[in-house]
């Protein structure tokens, strides 16, 4: 039969010559197992099942196996992951921590060179500006005979004791009277206590030139070569010189201390005054104190300002028992012994005031200071001598210290109280001598108690006495 042409509608009988085997299936014998069926009630893949259901378990076993295999393998090869995984992850925090090592050891390295570098800068920059001093010292006069005044010396009795242990190791006894060596220049400068103390303020002036330049010399052997202990001892024994020709001519000369304080040494018209704070923070920094030193200085201070305060206050008890201008002349010799007696307690008065100046000047530059912070200090404020309160006001501003007005009131401590705290500066001198006047001697022992409440009298200006 011809299937091409075979054709016939939906639900139309097969005609009954149509063969499904011969006519549908013809070509496929091929694709076709024709073995017949021996039990009809027995299906077809039910009979042919026996002979592959071995394969088939086999088959299964190979794959259940082989998944098996696949899959130990698979946890091997991932546990082998893992393990290379921590490996290299333990390779790369040690490179890590080797990079980070090395890194800070880089750092520091470079920090310690860069700190050695600003330390070194720092002493170029210190050299640099002490040989400017020094050229500029250089071109001054050399030091010449000093005149002395016609003024005779005045020396307050109470400042001998004072005087004497000062001088004490720097004076030489002679058919002269007391005497004291000046090594101007390239020859010895004899002159008795009483000629330096009646020094005019140009021979002054011409001495401490001198002695700068000195200094300036000396500091920049000691610059050069540290261990100069020759340069060390010119420049005790200068430090020494010009520290007892300024005491000389304080005591000799109390109305002319001020005025050779405030001028200028290299004879200009300009005066201490006229310097600015930024001056001061220079010489600060040139001079480098310790915290101790600081401290001390600070301390000093507070017992100056109480001991001033407390001859303020009896000053103005003793003025306020002058009589009055309306006093009549009848009764004006009656008051004569009174008037007297409280004259000469006030004369006693402003004597004690300047002993305590001076004490307080001799603490700051004989004990507290070195003799190389010193000489720094002559060097760097050349012309000038620098004032030492405005020195100390700027350590206060810094260190937060309560100011001048701040220290007016006595706080509970009575007058007797601030003379027995200042009292603690005169044990503190006894211990200041020549030998050991160049070293830093400490004022504030462990025994010592601190009282920061000691004070001034706030109508007295604290710079009429320094």
């Amino acid at each position: 039969m011809d299937l091409n042409h075979l054709s016939f509608e939906f639900g139309q009988e097969i005609p009954a010559t149509w063969s499904f085997g011969l006519d549908v299936l013809d070509g496929f014998e091929q694709f076709m197992d024709t073995t017949p069926n021996l039990d009809p009630a027995v299906s077809y893949g039910a009979q042919r099942a026996p002979e592959g259901s071995t394969a088939n378990r086999a088959s299964s076993d190979d794959i259940t196996d082989t998944h098996a295999e696949h899959t130990s393998k698979g946890r091997l090869s991932a546990e082998k992951k893992q393990q290379n995984n921590r490996a290299a992850q333990k390779r790369f925090r040690q490179r890590q921590k080797e990079r980070c090592h090395t890194i800070e050891a880089q750092l520091s390295e470079t920090t310690k060179q860069l700190h050695e570098l600003r330390v070194r800068q720092k002493q170029l920059e210190a050299r640099n500006a002490l040989l400017e001093k020094v050229a500029k010292l250089t071109k001054q006069p050399s030091g010449e005979s000093p005149a002395e005044s016609s003024s005779s010396p005045s020396f307050p009795f109470s400042l001998q004791a004072d005087a004497e242990r000062a001088l004490s190791g720097v004076v030489t006894e002679t058919e002269r009277g007391p005497v004291i060596t000046f090594t101007v220049e390239d020859h010895d400068l004899v002159m008795t206590v009483e000629e330096v103390g009646k020094i005019s303020s140009a021979a002054f002036q011409r001495l401490y030139s001198t002695y700068a330049r000195k200094l300036g010399a000396c500091l920049l052997e000691l610059s050069d070569s540290e261990s100069s202990s020759a340069a060390a001892e010119d420049m005790h024994r200068w430090i020494t010189e010009l520290t007892s020709l300024t005491i000389c001519v304080s005591l000799g000369n109390p109305k002319g201390l001020k005025a050779f304080h405030s001028a200028s040494m290299d004879g200009s018209s300009a005066t201490v005054n006229q310097l600015p704070d930024s001056f001061y923070e220079d010489l600060l920094n040139a001079v480098e104190l310790s915290e101790a030193q600081i401290q001390d200085l600070l301390h000093l201070r507070r017992l100056f300002c109480g001991k001033i305060g407390q001859l303020g206050r009896a000053r103005k008890a003793l003025m306020s028992q002058l009589p009055s201008e309306s006093i009549g002349a009848s009764h004006a010799s009656d008051k004569l012994d009174q008037v007297t007696s409280l004259a000469e307690q006030l004369r006693a008065n402003g004597s004690e005031e300047y002993r305590t100046y001076m004490q307080y000047a001799s603490t700051f530059y004989r004990g507290i200071i070195t003799a190389k912070q010193h000489a720094i200090g002559i060097v760097h404020s050349y012309p000038f001598i620098p004032e030492k309160h405005r020195l100390l006001e700027l350590l206060v501003a810094k260190r937060h210290e309560p100011t001048v007005e701040a220290l007016t009131q006595s706080a509970g401590l009575d007058d007797l109280q601030h003379a027995a705290n200042w009292q603690q500066i005169d044990e503190y001198l006894k211990t200041v001598t020549v030998q050991n006047m160049h070293q830093y001697i400490p004022l504030i022992k462990d025994n010592m108690s601190e009282d920061a409440s000691l004070s001034i009298d706030p109508d007295q200006p604290l710079d009429s006495f320094l």
